[in-house]
């Protein structure tokens, strides 16, 4: 599974179903719980900072990288499927 070097748009979203049949998006860690649902970050290349992801346990359960939060240029290690951009 070598990572993938992509630029994934702002408000990229990972369904939940992709996410657990791939069996991973990105390197995920440092994972919370919470009523709502679960907190994580998503690391980037070496030396930036994590993206903020959350999941919501719900029907339409997504993983969604907010915008704003990624930079133009940056190398982002991604392996997954979004609604508007594939990763593999």
């Amino acid at each position: 599974m070598t990572p993938v070097l992509a630029y994934p748009p702002d408000g990229a979203t990972f369904n939940q179903t992709q996410q657990i049949e791939l069996g991973w998006i990105g390197w995920i860690f440092g994972v919370s719980c919470f009523p709502s649902g679960f907190y994580a970050e998503v690391t980037t290349s070496p030396g930036a900072a994590p993206i903020q992801t959350q999941h919501f346990p719900d029907d339409q359960a997504t993983w969604t990288i907010p915008a704003g939060n990624l930079a133009c240029g940056q190398t982002y290690h991604w392996r997954g499927v979004s609604q508007a951009v594939s990763y593999s």
